[in-house]
C-alpha cells in the first residue's frame, strides 16, 4: 500500500479522472463536498507534517519514551467498544486516551502546547472561548449522538493518528474505489510487510508523542474496531500489550454498521445502488469476526480477553472486575466508586439508533450459515428462535 502524504493527490487524481463507473462516481452533490473537504483536509495535514518535523528539532526526547504494556480494545464495531472505553479510562491513574481534539488538531508536540497555551490564557479571562467551544461542540455532535456519542473532549479512537499517512480506514467513506485502502480492513492478511511496519512506525511514534505530554508513566489505552484485523500486528510490535475483543450478536452489529456507514454514503454520495458497499462492510466483518477468534486465543491468557455487549451492559461493574483480575490491574478506590455509579446508569441506557436487516436487504440465513461458529461459541439468538 502507497499509503503517506502524497497519496492523497492519488486518490485526489483517481477521483477526478477514474471514478466513472464506480461507486464514487462524480456528481453535483460529491463534486461540492469534495471541493470543500479536500482544501481543509490537506491544509490540516500539512499542518501536521510541519509540526512533526518541528517536534524532531525541539522535542526529539519523545523518541526515547518506553511505550509500556498499552491495552487495546479492539473486535467488530458496534459491539461495546466505546462503552468499554470511556468506563476504563476514567482510571485516570493508570490510562491515558487520545481525546477527539487531540486526534484532530494536534497530534504532534508542538500542537497540543499550543492549544493548551491558549487554553491556559482562556482561563485567566474567565474561559469565554471554552464556554463558546463546549456550545459549539454540542451542537456539532449532537445529530450522532444515536449513531455514535462524540466529543471533542472525550476519548476518541485513535486510528485517527493515521490520518496524516492516509492509513486511517475511515477515509473508504471518501474514496470507495480504492482497493488499497480496502487493504487496512484486512491488514494482516493484505499488507505487505514493509507497509505494516512503516504504518506501525507512524503509530509508535503518535503514542510516544501523547506520552510525552500526558506522562511517560502512562499506560496507552486505545480502542479502536478498525485495528481488529490488524491485532496480529499489534501484538508483534508491542509484545506486553494486553487486547480485549468485543463480540455483540451478528444479527445486530451488521445492520447498526451498515446504519451507521450509510451517513457517509449519503454525504458523498456514493454507492448510487446502495448494495456493492454494503456487500462490502458485510464480507469485512465476517473476517472480523473469523480473524478476531482465531488470532486472540493464541496470545496468553493474561494478555486477552472476549467480552459481549450484553455482558457488558448487564453488569458493568462486574465485567470490569473480571478483566482487571485478569490482567493483575488493581481497582483504586476513586475508579470503583466511579464503577458503582456506572453500573446502574448503564442498564438504564437504551439506543435511539434504529435499524433492521430488512431495511438493507440483508438475509438473516446467510450471516447465521456463514458465522455458525459465533451463535454457537456465545448462545446469540437467531432469527428463526
Amino acid at each position: 500500500m502507497k499509503s503517506g502524504y502524497f497519496y492523497y493527490f492519488h486518490l485526489i487524481r483517481l477521483s477526478l479522472f477514474n471514478s466513472k463507473n464506480t461507486q464514487a462516481r462524480w456528481t453535483p452533490k460529491r463534486m461540492l463536498v469534495m471541493a470543500l473537504l479536500f482544501p481543509f483536509m490537506m491544509g490540516v495535514q500539512t499542518i501536521h507534517w510541519i509540526c512533526f518535523f518541528l517536534d524532531d528539532i525541539f522535542f526529539k526526547e519523545y523518541k526515547d519514551i518506553e511505550i509500556k504494556s498499552p491495552l487495546f480494545i479492539v473486535g467488530v464495531p458496534r459491539s461495546g467498544t466505546t462503552l468499554l472505553q470511556r468506563l476504563i479510562s476514567n482510571d485516570t491513574d493508570r490510562f491515558t486516551s487520545f481525546t477527539l481534539w487531540e486526534l484532530i488538531f494536534a497530534p504532534a508536540i508542538i500542537e497540543r502546547k499550543f492549544f493548551l497555551g491558549l487554553g491556559k490564557l482562556d482561563t485567566m479571562i474567565g474561559n469565554p472561548c471554552f464556554r463558546l467551544l463546549n456550545w459549539l461542540d454540542r451542537v456539532a455532535f449532537k445529530a450522532l449522538d444515536d449513531i455514535h456519542l462524540a466529543s471533542l473532549t472525550e476519548p476518541e479512537e485513535d486510528y485517527f493518528t493515521l490520518l496524516p499517512i492516509c492509513a486511517c480506514f475511515l477515509l473508504i467513506l471518501v474514496f470507495p474505489f480504492d482497493e488499497e485502502l480496502w487493504h487496512l480492513a484486512y491488514f494482516d492478511t493484505k499488507m505487505p510487510k514493509k507497509d505494516k511496519e512503516r504504518i506501525m512506525r507512524f503509530y509508535q511514534s503518535c503514542l510516544k508523542r501523547h506520552l510525552y505530554i500526558k506522562g511517560p508513566d502512562k499506560r496507552i489505552l486505545s480502542k479502536n474496531p478498525s485495528f481488529t484485523p490488524m491485532i496480529q500486528t499489534l501484538s508483534q510490535t508491542f509484545p506486553d500489550c494486553k487486547i480485549i475483543g468485543c463480540v455483540r450478536n451478528p444479527l445486530k452489529v451488521i445492520p447498526s454498521l451498515v446504519s451507521s456507514m450509510m451517513t457517509g454514503v449519503e454525504l458523498f454520495d456514493n454507492d448510487p445502488k446502495g448494495h456493492e458497499f454494503r456487500d462490502q462492510l458485510i464480507a469485512m466483518l465476517t473476517f472480523f469476526y473469523r480473524h478476531l477468534h482465531h488470532v486472540l486465543p493464541q496470545m496468553p491468557e493474561n494478555r486477552h480477553a472476549f467480552v459481549t455487549m450484553e455482558s457488558l451492559k448487564d453488569n458493568v461493574q462486574e465485567q470490569v472486575k473480571q478483566l482487571y483480575e485478569r490482567f493483575e490491574y488493581d481497582i483504586s478506590p476513586a475508579f470503583q466508586d466511579f464503577l458503582n455509579k456506572e453500573t446502574s446508569q448503564a442498564k438504564q441506557y437504551k439506543s435511539q439508533h434504529h435499524y433492521s436487516l430488512e431495511q438493507f436487504e440483508i438475509d438473516p440465513a446467510d450471516l447465521e450459515n456463514s458465522l455458525a461458529f459465533i451463535f454457537d461459541k456465545y448462545g446469540f439468538p437467531k432469527s428463526s428462535a
